[in-house]
Formats: structure tokens, sequence, C-alpha cells
């Protein structure tokens, strides 16, 4: 797929999860918990703060300002089933020779984010020339180059460098306050230190690419506290050295300003990739800065998570490809089975069988039990009595005369022709009519 991440895929959860389908009733479902999208800040005090608010140094994340980020463009975002995991759920539907509801199906796969890819696409009719930036060795997605060299820069500078730590001496003199990123909690240092400017410029840089830079200096708070400014001299002692992996152990090292610049000017013009269209692993979706095209998928995940719309119009086809059948029934609800529906009238069959047909027509939805004690009340489920009424029921299944749903409820499809008799009486009828 052209945009797949080419790293690892996830293993986050175990994908016998997903292929256990086992489901519950509508009213016993729960929606997801946490969207995948949101960034922990985002996410609200009550996950992060501690039981006591006072021990909390972290500061609240302010409200999103209107008017922060750029718009995104006239892009969709559409959710489609991982092909392995696909390949694993269509081979145990298969296996087990069951009907299984197909939206349940389409909400399994979004439970976890290993199951899915997001699809992200211009919509029809869009400019032909706006293209979206996708990088080669992870498959992010960004609508501009600023915004994807920050991306370069935050995700890959290990690719390309060897980071060295050195113990430095640290800054000198007393201070009494100490600079904070309201929005990551990062210390940037005293506002009159000489480096806090860089390194105000390097966190907008690496974490907030897509807020203007006036508007994140509005996110950094001045915060009086001796243990903050000790904990920020502590920080400060460790010095990033960067010597680049190519020139091997020789290589001189780099300031953290050095190596940015090397690996935009070098490294950045090779893994940026412009698309119509990607698809992108949720994984990395996650590890995006925030900014219009995640804002995007995050939304759209929380109109799929309510109903998984696209992800049934992309499993559709994807079924029937695989040799899957879908049929719906009265109320619309549509399944999705390895055989066929094939109705039988039950006045075409034997005896056996057309008492079996003519019970599940009468009694839609009933179990094997309900089968037997209808047909022989008095039979015990071990006798040979049960074992002839229930014989015929893997024929009838295996034809697709009889459907078993994935709870073990049996039904038969429905039948669009005329039972025989009513059948030879309307030719008799036609046929005297055209005589006449």
């Amino acid at each position: 797929m052209q945009g797949e991440d080419s790293r690892a895929p996830d293993r986050a959860a175990d994908p016998e999860v997903l292929l256990e389908l086992n489901f519950v009733p509508t009213w016993a479902r729960r929606p997801p918990v946490v969207n995948p999208y949101v960034s922990i800040e985002e996410r609200g005090d009550a996950e992060r703060r501690p039981a006591k608010a006072s021990r909390d140094r972290r500061p609240a994340r302010p409200a999103r300002l209107p008017g922060t980020r750029q718009a995104a463009p006239s892009l969709q975002v559409s959710f489609i089933p991982e092909k392995e995991r696909l390949g694993r759920v269509v081979k145990r539907i298969h296996g087990a020779r069951k009907a299984y509801p197909l939206l349940q199906l389409a909400e399994l796969f979004l439970s976890n984010p290993g199951n899915y890819r997001v699809k992200i696409e211009f919509e029809p009719g869009t400019d032909p020339e706006s293209k979206l930036l996708q990088c080669r060795r992870c498959g992010a997605v960004y609508l501009d180059h600023p915004a994807f060299n920050s991306h370069v820069v935050a995700r890959h500078m290990e690719d390309r460098f060897e980071i060295i730590e050195e113990e430095g001496d640290g800054p000198e003199g007393s201070y009494a306050c100490i600079g904070r990123c309201r929005l990551s909690g990062v210390l940037l240092g005293p506002p009159n230190y000489h480096g806090f400017e860089d390194r105000l410029r390097e966190v907008h840089r690496c974490r907030f690419p897509d807020m203007p830079l006036e508007e994140y200096r509005r996110q950094i708070e001045v915060v009086r506290d001796p243990e903050l400014v000790e904990q920020w001299k502590r920080e400060s002692r460790r010095v990033r050295k960067y010597r680049p992996k190519e020139g091997g152990g020789k290589a001189e090292l780099l300031s953290r300003r050095e190596a940015e610049a090397r690996i935009l000017r070098e490294y950045a013009p090779h893994l940026v990739r412009e698309v119509r269209k990607a698809i992108v692993s949720p994984r990395i979706i996650r590890q995006m800065a925030d900014g219009p095209v995640k804002d995007l998928v995050r939304e759209s995940w929380r109109r799929e998570s309510r109903h998984p719309f696209t992800l049934v119009l992309a499993l559709r086809p994807a079924f029937r490809h695989m040799g899957l059948h879908i049929f719906s029934i009265r109320r619309g609800e549509a399944f999705v089975t390895p055989i066929k529906p094939e109705p039988l009238d039950p006045s075409d069959a034997v005896v056996s069988i057309r008492e079996v047909l003519q019970f599940l027509r009468d009694h839609p939805g009933c179990t094997r039990g309900e089968l037997l004690h209808g047909l022989r009340p008095q039979a015990d489920p071990s006798s040979p009595q049960a074992r002839e009424i229930l014989s015929p029921l893997r024929w009838l299944v295996d034809r697709g005369h009889v459907i078993e749903f994935f709870d073990g409820r049996l039904a038969v499809p429905s039948c669009s022709r005329e039972p025989s008799d009513d059948r030879r009486a309307t030719r008799r009828r036609r046929g005297g009519r055209e005589s006449s």
C-alpha cells in the first residue's frame, strides 16, 4: 500500500482478541473510552492529576484558542482494514461456517489501532496540483514543508546521527524564576538566561510546529519555584552532541543547531514524497505533531467510533473478494457468511427436512434446543430420536438452506418463489387465459 509504515507493525494488542468474534448485545456495547489521536496533554486533567492536586506541579493545559491552527484543506479521511488482520478474520469466518454481523465486525476492527489503517486523500474536485507531503521513512503526512521539516527533526535525527550525552558545567548564577511550557511541561530556563530563546524555539519547532511562534510564546509561564530551578540546572548539565553515522567514530561532533541544519539540507529532501492519497498506520498518526491533518483524523475517528461507516464500506468489497457473502435481514442489518444463502421450498424437500425447514420458517431465530423441543417435546437431547431430528441441520447449513448465526441461532433464507402448488395453479390459470 502506498504510504504504509515501513517499520515493524503494531504490537500493542494481540490480534487474537479481534479473532474471537464474540459479540455482546447492542445495549451492552460501550464506546471507546479514549480517542487514540488525542495527545496526552489534551486528555484533560482527570487522567493525569494525582489524588492530591496540591502536589501536582504541572499546570492545566489551556483551552485551544481559535484561529491558531492552519485550516485543513479539502481532505477526507476513511478507515480501512489492515490486510493481515483482515485475512485472519476471513479465515476464522470460513472455518466457523456461521454468519456474523457486518457492523459489529467493523467495530471490532476499529477497537484496536493495529487492526486498521487510515486513508487520507483529497476530496473529488480538489485542485489536482494540491499534494500531501508524506515521509518515506515512516509514512507521516503533512501539508507544508515547514511542518514536514519539523517532523524530520523531531523523529528522524537518530536515523542520521549518533547522539552522545556529555556532562557539562551547567548554568552558573542564581535565578529566582524559570520559564515553563504550559503545553508540554518542558522547563525552558530563566527568561534572562542567554540560552532561553534558543530553547524556546527548539521546543516550538519540534513539538508545536503548526502553532504560530508568537502564540506559542503566550503558552510560556514564569514560575517562582527553587526546586524547578535546581531541576533545570541538573538537566542543563547534560549536553547533547550529534555525530553523523556515515562518518564513523572519526566524524566531528555537532551541536543541536548544526545537526538540524545538516539533516534538513542533506536528508529531508530525500524523505519527502508528494502524493494525492496516503495510507498511514494509526501508530504513526499518533506520533505526528498536532496540526490540521491530525485534527481531521481525530474528528473522523470520533464520528467513526459512533458508527463505523467508512470501515463498513471498505469491508463489503473486501469480504466479497475473499469469498464471503453478505445478506440482510428484514430489519436491514447486514451479515457476513461463507455460505451463500439458498432458499429451499419445504414442499420440495423430503419429510425429515421439510419438518425442520417449516419449523424454522415459523420460528426464526430459534436454537437447536428450541428446535428439538418444538418438534419432539418429550425427546431427550442425547436420544436417537433427537439425533434423527437434528441430523439434517449440518447438511442444510452447508448448502445454505439454513443460516446459522454466530450466537447459535438458526433461520431460513427468505424464499421469493411461490410454493409449488401455487406455482402450478398460477401456470394453469395463465395457460387458460392464453388459450382463450
